[in-house]
């Protein structure tokens, strides 16, 4: 029997994002945070698989995961991350999310930022050439 999954769980993306020092509604990221997060999506998820192929029964004890359920993920709890910097819960796209606000700062940004890693990717130049136009004769 084949499912298919969409998408990741909650615990999931504040883990990766937790360990990415992004905030869960921070938008246009730079070529070295998508980067780190695509990083932290492979470590997270194959860490987790590789827990529960080894019997495991608990994550990394300095995940967020252990810590985000503590006060039932709601405002007004005193949760730490495993460093003791405050937890704190926020609504993002629908869905609460467990952040570390000293870690996880949303910055503001242009959609065309014309910082050094935003416009890496428009030097390069194009290898294929320019088409001609060919004129068709009427017969």
């Amino acid at each position: 029997q084949r499912q298919v999954i969409s998408g990741v769980g909650n615990w999931v993306a504040d883990e990766v994002l937790y360990r990415s020092r992004l905030h869960p509604d921070q938008s246009f990221l730079t070529i070295s945070e998508a980067t780190k997060l695509v990083s932290e999506i492979h470590h997270v998820l194959s860490t987790a698989v590789k827990c529960l192929n080894d019997g495991q029964e608990q994550l990394p004890e300095q995940w967020l995961f252990h810590r985000r359920w503590r006060g039932g993920g709601s405002k007004g709890t005193n949760s730490k991350d495993f460093n003791g910097k405050t937890i704190s819960f926020v609504k993002s796209g629908g869905r609460s999310s467990a952040i570390v606000p000293s870690l996880q700062k949303k910055v503001a940004r242009k959609v065309m930022a014309a910082d050094s890693e935003t416009t890496e990717c428009k030097k390069k130049k194009s290898t294929t050439k320019p088409r001609t136009s060919v004129k068709r004769r009427k017969r």
